[in-house]
Protein backbone atom coordinates (compact mmCIF):
# COMPACT_ATOMS: atom_id res chain seq x y z
CA UNK A 1 0.00 0.00 0.00
CA UNK A 2 1.27 3.47 -0.91
CA UNK A 3 1.23 5.90 1.97
CA UNK A 4 0.22 9.53 1.35
CA UNK A 5 3.11 11.99 1.17
CA UNK A 6 4.48 12.84 4.59
CA UNK A 7 4.24 16.36 5.90
CA UNK A 8 7.65 18.03 5.83
CA UNK A 9 9.21 18.90 9.13
CA UNK A 10 11.26 21.98 9.80
CA UNK A 11 14.42 21.78 7.73
CA UNK A 12 17.46 20.64 9.68
CA UNK A 13 19.96 23.47 9.68
CA UNK A 14 23.28 22.56 8.11
CA UNK A 15 26.22 24.69 9.16
CA UNK A 16 29.63 25.36 7.68
CA UNK A 17 32.81 24.97 9.76
CA UNK A 18 36.29 26.27 9.03
CA UNK A 19 39.07 23.97 10.27
CA UNK A 20 42.85 23.61 10.49
CA UNK A 21 44.71 20.40 11.20
CA UNK A 22 47.36 17.89 10.16
CA UNK A 23 47.01 14.81 8.00
CA UNK A 24 47.92 11.83 10.17
CA UNK A 25 49.61 9.82 7.41
CA UNK A 26 51.55 12.50 5.55
CA UNK A 27 52.05 15.01 8.36
CA UNK A 28 51.11 17.83 6.00
CA UNK A 29 48.97 20.72 7.26
CA UNK A 30 45.36 20.78 6.15
CA UNK A 31 42.80 23.58 6.26
CA UNK A 32 39.47 24.22 4.65
CA UNK A 33 35.72 24.23 5.16
CA UNK A 34 33.27 21.41 5.83
CA UNK A 35 29.48 21.24 6.12
CA UNK A 36 27.79 19.33 8.95
CA UNK A 37 24.75 19.40 11.21
CA UNK A 38 26.89 20.27 14.25
CA UNK A 39 30.53 20.43 15.35
CA UNK A 40 30.76 16.79 16.58
CA UNK A 41 29.60 15.57 13.17
CA UNK A 42 32.16 17.84 11.47
CA UNK A 43 34.93 16.43 13.65
CA UNK A 44 33.76 12.89 12.90
CA UNK A 45 33.90 13.55 9.17
CA UNK A 46 37.41 15.01 9.45
CA UNK A 47 38.56 12.06 11.54
CA UNK A 48 37.34 9.71 8.81
CA UNK A 49 39.60 11.63 6.42
CA UNK A 50 42.63 11.02 8.70
CA UNK A 51 42.84 14.69 9.71
CA UNK A 52 43.81 15.60 13.27
CA UNK A 53 41.98 18.84 13.93
CA UNK A 54 43.79 21.62 15.79
CA UNK A 55 41.16 24.36 15.43
CA UNK A 56 37.58 24.37 14.22
CA UNK A 57 34.92 27.07 14.34
CA UNK A 58 31.66 27.81 12.64
CA UNK A 59 31.82 29.95 9.53
CA UNK A 60 28.84 32.26 9.10
CA UNK A 61 28.01 33.83 5.75
CA UNK A 62 25.59 36.70 5.36
CA UNK A 63 23.15 35.48 2.74
CA UNK A 64 20.92 38.24 1.34
CA UNK A 65 19.05 36.15 -1.20
CA UNK A 66 19.11 32.39 -1.67
CA UNK A 67 17.29 30.99 -4.65
CA UNK A 68 15.40 27.73 -4.78
CA UNK A 69 16.94 25.17 -7.11
CA UNK A 70 15.84 25.44 -10.72
CA UNK A 71 14.29 22.55 -12.62
CA UNK A 72 17.60 22.00 -14.40
CA UNK A 73 19.45 21.78 -11.06
CA UNK A 74 16.89 19.34 -9.65
CA UNK A 75 17.07 17.31 -12.86
CA UNK A 76 20.86 17.04 -12.59
CA UNK A 77 20.54 16.13 -8.89
CA UNK A 78 18.15 13.23 -9.58
CA UNK A 79 20.08 12.16 -12.67
CA UNK A 80 23.33 11.83 -10.73
CA UNK A 81 21.68 9.81 -7.95
CA UNK A 82 20.09 7.51 -10.54
CA UNK A 83 23.42 7.04 -12.34
CA UNK A 84 25.31 6.29 -9.13
CA UNK A 85 22.67 3.79 -7.99
CA UNK A 86 23.00 2.05 -11.37
CA UNK A 87 26.70 1.68 -10.56
CA UNK A 88 25.67 0.06 -7.22
CA UNK A 89 26.72 3.03 -5.11
CA UNK A 90 25.02 3.01 -1.67
CA UNK A 91 22.12 5.47 -1.45
CA UNK A 92 23.70 7.74 1.24
CA UNK A 93 26.90 8.06 -0.81
CA UNK A 94 24.91 8.77 -3.98
CA UNK A 95 22.93 11.55 -2.28
CA UNK A 96 26.09 13.03 -0.78
CA UNK A 97 27.84 13.05 -4.16
CA UNK A 98 24.87 14.64 -5.90
CA UNK A 99 24.66 17.26 -3.14
CA UNK A 100 28.32 18.14 -3.51
CA UNK A 101 27.96 18.47 -7.28
CA UNK A 102 25.07 20.93 -7.24
CA UNK A 103 25.71 24.65 -7.32
CA UNK A 104 22.54 25.52 -5.39
CA UNK A 105 23.19 26.21 -1.69
CA UNK A 106 19.71 25.18 -0.53
CA UNK A 107 19.82 21.90 -2.43
CA UNK A 108 23.34 21.24 -1.13
CA UNK A 109 22.19 21.65 2.49
CA UNK A 110 19.11 19.51 1.95
CA UNK A 111 21.25 16.75 0.45
CA UNK A 112 23.52 16.80 3.51
CA UNK A 113 20.52 16.53 5.82
CA UNK A 114 19.14 13.68 3.74
CA UNK A 115 22.46 11.86 3.87
CA UNK A 116 22.38 12.10 7.65
CA UNK A 117 18.85 10.68 7.80
CA UNK A 118 19.74 7.89 5.39
CA UNK A 119 22.98 6.92 7.08
CA UNK A 120 22.34 7.51 10.77
CA UNK A 121 18.59 7.01 11.10
CA UNK A 122 18.18 4.30 8.47
CA UNK A 123 15.43 6.12 6.60
CA UNK A 124 14.56 5.42 2.96
CA UNK A 125 14.94 8.13 0.33
CA UNK A 126 11.23 9.06 0.30
CA UNK A 127 11.18 9.50 4.08
CA UNK A 128 14.39 11.55 4.09
CA UNK A 129 13.16 13.74 1.22
CA UNK A 130 9.73 14.27 2.79
CA UNK A 131 11.46 16.11 5.65
CA UNK A 132 12.95 18.66 3.25
CA UNK A 133 10.50 21.45 2.27
CA UNK A 134 12.54 21.92 -0.90
CA UNK A 135 10.99 18.89 -2.61
CA UNK A 136 7.43 18.74 -3.96
CA UNK A 137 4.82 16.30 -2.73
CA UNK A 138 4.77 14.69 -6.16
CA UNK A 139 8.45 13.83 -5.84
CA UNK A 140 7.90 12.24 -2.43
CA UNK A 141 4.87 10.29 -3.71
CA UNK A 142 6.86 8.91 -6.65
CA UNK A 143 9.74 7.87 -4.40
CA UNK A 144 7.32 6.32 -1.91
CA UNK A 145 5.99 4.21 -4.78
CA UNK A 146 9.53 3.37 -5.86
CA UNK A 147 10.26 2.11 -2.34
CA UNK A 148 7.33 -0.30 -2.50
CA UNK A 149 7.92 -1.49 -6.07
CA UNK A 150 11.73 -1.51 -5.94
CA UNK A 151 12.04 0.83 -8.94
CA UNK A 152 14.20 3.54 -7.34
CA UNK A 153 16.56 3.93 -10.29
CA UNK A 154 13.77 4.09 -12.87
CA UNK A 155 11.71 6.59 -10.86
CA UNK A 156 14.74 8.82 -10.20
CA UNK A 157 15.49 8.81 -13.93
CA UNK A 158 11.84 9.73 -14.57
CA UNK A 159 12.10 12.61 -12.09
CA UNK A 160 15.26 13.85 -13.82
CA UNK A 161 13.72 13.80 -17.30
CA UNK A 162 10.53 15.41 -15.94
CA UNK A 163 12.47 18.34 -14.45
CA UNK A 164 14.49 18.79 -17.64
CA UNK A 165 11.23 18.82 -19.62
CA UNK A 166 9.68 21.40 -17.26
CA UNK A 167 12.77 23.59 -17.58
CA UNK A 168 12.48 23.55 -21.37
CA UNK A 169 8.76 24.28 -21.59
CA UNK A 170 8.88 26.95 -18.85
CA UNK A 171 11.79 28.57 -20.69
CA UNK A 172 9.73 28.75 -23.88
CA UNK A 173 6.89 30.46 -22.02
CA UNK A 174 9.22 32.93 -20.30
CA UNK A 175 10.83 33.74 -23.64
CA UNK A 176 7.47 34.67 -25.13
CA UNK A 177 6.59 36.91 -22.19
CA UNK A 178 9.98 38.47 -21.43
CA UNK A 179 11.00 39.44 -24.97
CA UNK A 180 8.39 42.19 -25.53
CA UNK A 181 8.74 43.43 -21.95
CA UNK A 182 12.52 43.77 -22.32
CA UNK A 183 12.22 45.47 -25.70
CA UNK A 184 9.66 47.99 -24.47
CA UNK A 185 11.62 48.70 -21.27
CA UNK A 186 14.81 49.33 -23.27
CA UNK A 187 12.93 51.69 -25.57
CA UNK A 188 11.55 53.67 -22.65
CA UNK A 189 15.04 54.00 -21.14
CA UNK A 190 16.43 55.30 -24.45
CA UNK A 191 13.52 57.75 -24.72
CA UNK A 192 14.12 58.96 -21.19
CA UNK A 193 17.81 59.59 -21.86
CA UNK A 194 17.15 61.41 -25.12
CA UNK A 195 14.37 63.53 -23.60
CA UNK A 196 16.29 64.51 -20.47
CA UNK A 197 19.90 64.71 -21.69
CA UNK A 198 19.98 65.49 -25.41
CA UNK A 199 16.90 67.60 -26.26
CA UNK A 200 17.40 70.22 -23.46
CA UNK A 201 20.84 71.11 -24.80
CA UNK A 202 19.45 71.95 -28.26
CA UNK A 203 16.56 73.88 -26.75
CA UNK A 204 18.97 76.00 -24.66
CA UNK A 205 20.97 76.74 -27.81
CA UNK A 206 17.82 77.77 -29.73
CA UNK A 207 16.60 80.01 -26.93
CA UNK A 208 20.00 81.75 -26.76
CA UNK A 209 19.73 82.44 -30.49
CA UNK A 210 16.22 83.93 -30.04
CA UNK A 211 14.75 81.36 -32.45
CA UNK A 212 11.26 79.90 -31.94
CA UNK A 213 11.27 76.40 -30.48
CA UNK A 214 9.43 73.94 -32.80
CA UNK A 215 6.13 72.50 -31.53
CA UNK A 216 7.38 68.90 -31.61
CA UNK A 217 10.39 69.89 -29.56
CA UNK A 218 8.15 71.70 -27.09
CA UNK A 219 6.13 68.47 -26.67
CA UNK A 220 9.31 66.45 -26.07
CA UNK A 221 10.53 69.11 -23.63
CA UNK A 222 7.21 68.84 -21.78
CA UNK A 223 7.79 65.10 -21.50
CA UNK A 224 11.31 65.80 -20.28
CA UNK A 225 10.10 68.19 -17.56
CA UNK A 226 7.54 65.66 -16.39
CA UNK A 227 10.05 62.80 -16.26
CA UNK A 228 12.64 64.88 -14.38
CA UNK A 229 10.11 66.18 -11.88
CA UNK A 230 10.42 64.87 -8.29
CA UNK A 231 6.67 64.21 -8.35
CA UNK A 232 7.11 61.88 -11.34
CA UNK A 233 9.77 59.91 -9.46
CA UNK A 234 7.50 59.71 -6.41
CA UNK A 235 4.56 58.54 -8.54
CA UNK A 236 6.67 55.88 -10.30
CA UNK A 237 8.04 54.66 -6.96
CA UNK A 238 4.54 54.59 -5.46
CA UNK A 239 3.21 52.59 -8.40
CA UNK A 240 6.22 50.27 -8.35
CA UNK A 241 5.74 49.53 -4.65
CA UNK A 242 1.96 49.88 -4.37
CA UNK A 243 0.92 47.66 -7.28
CA UNK A 244 2.82 44.54 -6.06
CA UNK A 245 1.55 45.12 -2.52
CA UNK A 246 -2.03 45.53 -3.75
CA UNK A 247 -1.62 42.40 -5.86
CA UNK A 248 -0.47 40.41 -2.84
CA UNK A 249 -3.36 41.67 -0.72
CA UNK A 250 -5.97 40.89 -3.40
CA UNK A 251 -4.60 37.40 -4.11
CA UNK A 252 -4.03 36.43 -0.49
CA UNK A 253 -7.39 34.65 -0.22
CA UNK A 254 -8.39 31.57 -2.29
CA UNK A 255 -11.14 33.66 -3.90
CA UNK A 256 -8.60 36.30 -4.92
CA UNK A 257 -6.29 33.67 -6.39
CA UNK A 258 -9.17 32.12 -8.33
CA UNK A 259 -10.17 35.52 -9.72
CA UNK A 260 -6.58 36.24 -10.77
CA UNK A 261 -6.24 32.83 -12.46
CA UNK A 262 -9.54 33.26 -14.29
CA UNK A 263 -8.53 36.72 -15.57
CA UNK A 264 -5.15 35.44 -16.79
CA UNK A 265 -6.85 32.69 -18.79
CA UNK A 266 -9.12 35.28 -20.47
CA UNK A 267 -6.25 37.47 -21.67
CA UNK A 268 -5.77 37.49 -25.45
CA UNK A 269 -2.69 35.58 -26.62
CA UNK A 270 -1.43 35.01 -23.05
CA UNK A 271 -4.53 33.04 -21.97
CA UNK A 272 -4.15 30.25 -24.58
CA UNK A 273 -0.43 30.10 -23.82
CA UNK A 274 -1.09 29.57 -20.10
CA UNK A 275 -3.79 26.98 -20.80
CA UNK A 276 -1.57 24.93 -23.14
CA UNK A 277 1.30 25.12 -20.67
CA UNK A 278 -0.88 23.87 -17.78
CA UNK A 279 -2.31 21.01 -19.86
CA UNK A 280 1.16 19.96 -21.00
CA UNK A 281 2.53 20.13 -17.45
CA UNK A 282 -0.36 18.29 -15.77
CA UNK A 283 -0.60 15.53 -18.37
CA UNK A 284 3.13 14.83 -18.11
CA UNK A 285 3.11 14.84 -14.28
CA UNK A 286 0.00 12.64 -14.13
CA UNK A 287 1.56 10.19 -16.60
CA UNK A 288 4.73 9.95 -14.50
CA UNK A 289 2.77 9.22 -11.33
CA UNK A 290 0.39 6.67 -12.85
CA UNK A 291 3.20 4.81 -14.66
CA UNK A 292 5.14 4.68 -11.37
CA UNK A 293 2.21 3.13 -9.52
CA UNK A 294 0.85 6.09 -7.56
CA UNK A 295 -2.90 5.52 -6.90
CA UNK A 296 -5.07 7.47 -9.32
CA UNK A 297 -6.92 9.48 -6.70
CA UNK A 298 -3.68 10.62 -5.06
CA UNK A 299 -2.16 11.31 -8.47
CA UNK A 300 -5.12 13.52 -9.41
CA UNK A 301 -4.90 15.47 -6.14
CA UNK A 302 -1.18 16.11 -6.55
CA UNK A 303 -1.61 17.03 -10.22
CA UNK A 304 -4.10 19.71 -9.23
CA UNK A 305 -1.52 21.31 -6.93
CA UNK A 306 1.12 21.16 -9.66
CA UNK A 307 -1.11 23.10 -12.07
CA UNK A 308 -0.51 26.39 -10.26
CA UNK A 309 -3.99 27.56 -11.18
CA UNK A 310 -6.99 27.42 -8.85
CA UNK A 311 -9.45 26.61 -11.65
CA UNK A 312 -7.47 23.61 -12.86
CA UNK A 313 -6.76 22.57 -9.29
CA UNK A 314 -10.53 22.39 -8.66
CA UNK A 315 -11.01 20.25 -11.79
CA UNK A 316 -8.40 17.69 -10.71
CA UNK A 317 -9.68 17.59 -7.12
CA UNK A 318 -13.16 16.84 -8.51
CA UNK A 319 -11.63 14.16 -10.72
CA UNK A 320 -9.90 12.63 -7.67
CA UNK A 321 -13.25 12.34 -5.87
CA UNK A 322 -14.82 10.86 -9.00
CA UNK A 323 -12.10 8.21 -9.19
CA UNK A 324 -12.79 7.19 -5.59
CA UNK A 325 -16.48 6.81 -6.48
CA UNK A 326 -15.61 4.69 -9.50
CA UNK A 327 -16.31 7.24 -12.24
CA UNK A 328 -14.02 7.83 -15.25
CA UNK A 329 -11.71 10.84 -15.15
CA UNK A 330 -12.91 11.91 -18.59
CA UNK A 331 -16.46 12.46 -17.25
CA UNK A 332 -15.20 15.29 -15.06
CA UNK A 333 -12.90 16.78 -17.71
CA UNK A 334 -15.77 16.98 -20.20
CA UNK A 335 -17.70 19.19 -17.76
CA UNK A 336 -15.17 22.02 -18.29
CA UNK A 337 -14.94 22.56 -22.08
CA UNK A 338 -13.64 26.13 -21.64
CA UNK A 339 -10.60 24.89 -19.72
CA UNK A 340 -10.14 21.34 -21.03
CA UNK A 341 -10.47 20.98 -24.82
CA UNK A 342 -12.66 18.18 -26.18
CA UNK A 343 -9.71 16.37 -27.78
CA UNK A 344 -7.89 16.29 -24.43
CA UNK A 345 -10.86 14.72 -22.63
CA UNK A 346 -11.47 12.26 -25.49
CA UNK A 347 -7.88 11.01 -25.49
CA UNK A 348 -8.05 10.55 -21.71
CA UNK A 349 -11.27 8.54 -22.16
CA UNK A 350 -9.60 6.34 -24.78
CA UNK A 351 -6.70 5.74 -22.43
CA UNK A 352 -9.02 4.75 -19.59
CA UNK A 353 -11.03 2.39 -21.79
CA UNK A 354 -7.92 0.68 -23.18
CA UNK A 355 -6.03 0.62 -19.84
CA UNK A 356 -3.25 2.73 -21.36
CA UNK A 357 -3.90 6.02 -19.59
CA UNK A 358 -0.23 6.74 -18.84
CA UNK A 359 0.72 6.24 -22.51
CA UNK A 360 -2.11 8.49 -23.69
CA UNK A 361 -1.12 11.16 -21.17
CA UNK A 362 2.45 11.15 -22.47
CA UNK A 363 1.02 11.61 -25.97
CA UNK A 364 -1.07 14.52 -24.70
CA UNK A 365 1.96 16.14 -23.06
CA UNK A 366 3.83 15.93 -26.38
CA UNK A 367 0.86 17.38 -28.28
CA UNK A 368 0.45 20.29 -25.89
CA UNK A 369 4.18 20.91 -25.70
CA UNK A 370 4.05 21.47 -29.47
CA UNK A 371 1.02 23.71 -28.99
CA UNK A 372 2.98 25.74 -26.44
CA UNK A 373 5.74 26.18 -29.04
CA UNK A 374 3.14 27.20 -31.64
CA UNK A 375 1.47 29.61 -29.22
CA UNK A 376 4.83 31.15 -28.29
CA UNK A 377 5.53 31.73 -31.97
CA UNK A 378 2.02 33.15 -32.45
CA UNK A 379 2.48 35.51 -29.50
CA UNK A 380 5.80 36.71 -30.88
CA UNK A 381 4.36 37.13 -34.39
CA UNK A 382 1.40 39.10 -33.02
CA UNK A 383 3.31 41.31 -30.61
CA UNK A 384 6.26 42.19 -32.86
CA UNK A 385 4.26 44.38 -35.31
CA UNK A 386 2.58 46.16 -32.39
CA UNK A 387 5.95 46.74 -30.73
CA UNK A 388 7.42 48.04 -33.98
CA UNK A 389 4.59 50.57 -34.39
CA UNK A 390 4.67 51.68 -30.73
CA UNK A 391 8.45 51.83 -30.46
CA UNK A 392 8.78 53.48 -33.87
CA UNK A 393 6.23 56.15 -32.94
CA UNK A 394 7.85 56.91 -29.59
CA UNK A 395 11.41 56.96 -30.87
CA UNK A 396 10.33 58.89 -33.98
CA UNK A 397 8.67 61.54 -31.82
CA UNK A 398 11.81 62.00 -29.71
CA UNK A 399 14.18 61.94 -32.68
CA UNK A 400 11.97 64.42 -34.54
CA UNK A 401 12.07 66.61 -31.44
CA UNK A 402 15.89 66.39 -31.53
CA UNK A 403 16.25 67.02 -35.28
CA UNK A 404 13.87 69.98 -35.51
CA UNK A 405 16.07 72.27 -33.37
CA UNK A 406 19.05 71.39 -35.55
CA UNK A 407 17.10 72.26 -38.69
CA UNK A 408 15.87 75.49 -37.07
CA UNK A 409 19.44 76.47 -36.11
CA UNK A 410 20.71 75.80 -39.64
CA UNK A 411 17.90 77.80 -41.18
CA UNK A 412 18.57 80.66 -38.72
CA UNK A 413 22.26 80.73 -39.62
CA UNK A 414 21.49 80.74 -43.36
CA UNK A 415 19.23 83.75 -42.96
Amino acid sequence: MINPPRKPRANVKVRTFRYQGVHRRTGKPRKGMIEAIDQPQALEQLQSRNISVTTIKEHKDVVLLERKPSDNQLGLFFKEISTLLTAETPMPDAVRSAGRSTTNAKLKRSALSMERDLREEGQDLAAAMSQQPLFAEVTVALLETARVTGRDIEVLATLASSHFWRAKIAGDVRKAINKPIFTLALTLIVMYLLSTKVVPQFVTLIENMNVAVPLVTQIVMGMSRVMTSPFFVIIVAAVGIGVPLLYRVLTRSPEGEATRDALLLRLPLVGPLIRNYILALTSRSLADMISSGVPKDMAMELTGRIAGNKLYDAIFQNAARAVVQGHPIADILEDYPALVPTDFAQIVRNGEEKSSLDTMLITLSEIYEKRVDETVQKVNDSIEPILIVVIGSLVGLVMFGVMMPIITIIQSLNT
